[in-house]
C-alpha cells in the first residue's frame, strides 16, 4: 500500500509524522500552484501532521492537523533559526571551571590596576572566554532560559459541520522549550493536537470563531522531539513540497500558460 508519510519521529509509546495531502490548483488557477479552498477552486492544499499515541492501557488514538504550505514554510523557518540559534549558544556556554577561572582572574585583574601591578597573572583564556560571551550577547546569542522562546498556536473550526450551535474544533499548538527544570532539555520541541467540539461565535462579515471555555475535548494527544529531530522532519518536508512543485505542478503551468494565451487571442479575434 502506498504511504504518504514524508518524514516521522518516534518516542517511547508515541509516533509523530508529516504526511502528503498536497492538492494541484485547477488550470484556470495555475499561478495559485496549490489548491486554495473554496466552492469555486480545488480543495486546500495542506501537509497532515499526526500524532498516534500507543501509551494508554491496551488502546491507542490518532488525531491529526492540517498545516497550509506557506505555514510549513514559516515553522520550518523558525526551526532552523532556533536550532542553529542552540547550537552557537553551546558552544560559548561556560563551564563551572570557567566560571571558577573568569572569576579568579577578574580580582586580579583589579587588583593589578588598583596596586599598578603588571597584570601577567590573569587568566588570558578566561579573559577571551569572557569576551566571547559578550560578543555573543551583542550578537543575540544567549544561554537557554527558562519557559517558552517559540509558540505557533491554529485554531479551526469545521463552519460545514456545524449543528445547533455548536462545531468541531482542531487545534495545533508547537512549542520550544529549552530549559525544564532548571537543565538543558534534551526533546525541547512539544507538538499537541487536539480535537473538540465547541459553541461557535459567528461574526459580521462571515467569519467564525468559537468560546473557548465551552470547547468540549474529544480526543488530544502531543509528543515531545529533540532538535535534530524536529529539524530533519521539517527540513525534509520543505524539500518534498519543492519536488512535488517541480514533477506535478510545472505540466499545469505550463497547461494554464498555454490556456491564457488561447484566451488572449480570442479576445482580440473578437475585438478586430
Amino acid at each position: 500500500m502506498i504511504s504518504t508519510i514524508i518524514a516521522k519521529s518516534n518516542s517511547l509509546n508515541k509516533v509523530v509524522d508529516l504526511r502528503d495531502k498536497l492538492i494541484l490548483s485547477k488550470t484556470e488557477d495555475y499561478a495559485q500552484m496549490h489548491g486554495i479552498g473554496g466552492k469555486d477552486h480545488n480543495p486546500n492544499s495542506t501537509i497532515q501532521c499526526m500524532i498516534c499515541d500507543y501509551s494508554g492501557s491496551g488502546n491507542s488514538k490518532s488525531v491529526s492537523a492540517n498545516i497550509s504550505v506557506d505555514k510549513v514554510y514559516y515553522i520550518a523557518e523558525q526551526i532552523k533559526k532556533i536550532v542553529f540559534k542552540q547550537d552557537e549558544s553551546d558552544k560559548l556556554s561556560i563551564t563551572a571551571k570557567e566560571k571558577s577561572d573568569l572569576g579568579v582572574a577578574y580580582k586580579t585583574l583589579i587588583n593589578a590596576i588598583r596596586e599598578g601591578k603588571s597584570a601577567n597573572a590573569v587568566s588570558l583564556d578566561a579573559v577571551h572566554k569572557a569576551a566571547q560571551i559578550l560578543v555573543s550577547v551583542g550578537k543575540g546569542i544567549t544561554s537557554p532560559i527558562e519557559g517558552y522562546d517559540f509558540t505557533y498556536s491554529q485554531d479551526k473550526v469545521d463552519v460545514y459541520s456545524k449543528k445547533d450551535g455548536k462545531a468541531p474544533v482542531n487545534k495545533l499548538l508547537i512549542t520550544h522549550q529549552p530549559m525544564y527544570k532548571g537543565k538543558k532539555s534534551n526533546y525541547p520541541w512539544c507538538i499537541k493536537i487536539t480535537n473538540g467540539v465547541a459553541d461557535i461565535i459567528e461574526k459580521e462579515g462571515g467569519t467564525v470563531n468559537y468560546n473557548a471555555k465551552t470547547l468540549n475535548v474529544t480526543n488530544e494527544a502531543f509528543i515531545n522531539i529533540s532538535n535534530e529531530d524536529i529539524y530533519r522532519m521539517f527540513t525534509r518536508t520543505i524539500r518534498y513540497i519543492e519536488t512535488w512543485e517541480n514533477a506535478v505542478v510545472l505540466p499545469n503551468v505550463i497547461n494554464g500558460l498555454k490556456q491564457r494565451e488561447e484566451e488572449r487571442r480570442e479576445y482580440n479575434n473578437n475585438r478586430s
